[in-house]
């Protein structure tokens, strides 16, 4: 059987789906971008997180939408209009979407005996 567990803290909102024999398991964090802070496959770690080392620091593991890696000093031209992205990186580069610092919430969720699903969303008012 699997199971989907919510723990709500002061600063963030953590999702785990895991097997009954945890050995699939993964861990969502909803305030960060909805990031996969932990992965687990078959008993063996795919994703970790790095202890004392702070999320904001590198984003590791951020949903990368709607561009991946660094857009230099956040500048960027859209059909000859030139436009400005926060610079999360240092205050020199736009790194890594918009999305990595939002909070996503359960549209839907799935359990059986094979398997949990979840479906994440978030919508941009701007």
């Amino acid at each position: 059987m699997f199971t989907i567990h919510q723990q709500q803290s002061e600063n963030n909102a953590i999702l785990t789906l895991e097997n009954a024999s945890k050995s699939s398991k993964v861990v969502i964090s909803l305030h960060e971008g909805a990031r996969v802070s932990s992965l687990i496959l078959a008993s063996k770690t795919i994703i970790k997180e790095i202890p004392n080392f702070d999320y904001k620091d590198s984003y590791a593991a951020s949903i990368l939408f709607p561009f991946a890696s660094r857009i230099e000093n956040g500048i960027y031209e859209f059909e000859y209009k030139k436009h400005q992205l926060d610079c999360n990186q240092a205050g020199i580069n736009a790194l890594h979407g918009l999305v990595y610092n939002k909070t996503f919430v359960i549209k839907n969720q799935e359990v059986t005996s094979d398997f949990a699903s979840i479906t994440l969303g978030y919508i941009e008012n701007n």
